[in-house]
């Protein structure tokens, strides 16, 4: 993740939700960002089968002028 802002970004957090035989082993930490700042998040997946699953997430973060910003993800395996 890269803040392309001129601000810095507070409490960022990686939202993740799954469905089908896929399970979230833990919940990633939040972070700060200053401006230009990048870091990278990684997240452990259980995967039970084969079978479709679907991986929904958000980035949640506070800034100076906001309470939240929230952007949407979505990865599909098939």
């Amino acid at each position: 993740m890269i803040n392309q802002l001129n601000e810095h970004m507070h409490n960022v957090c990686l939202e993740l939700a799954t469905v089908g035989d896929l399970k979230l082993c833990e919940r990633p930490q939040t972070y700060q960002l200053a401006p230009h700042q990048q870091i990278q998040i990684r997240a452990n997946i259980k995967v039970s089968s084969t079978e479709t699953g679907i991986v929904y997430g958000n980035i949640v973060y506070d800034t100076g002028e906001s309470r939240f910003r929230v952007y949407g993800l979505g990865f599909r395996r098939n």
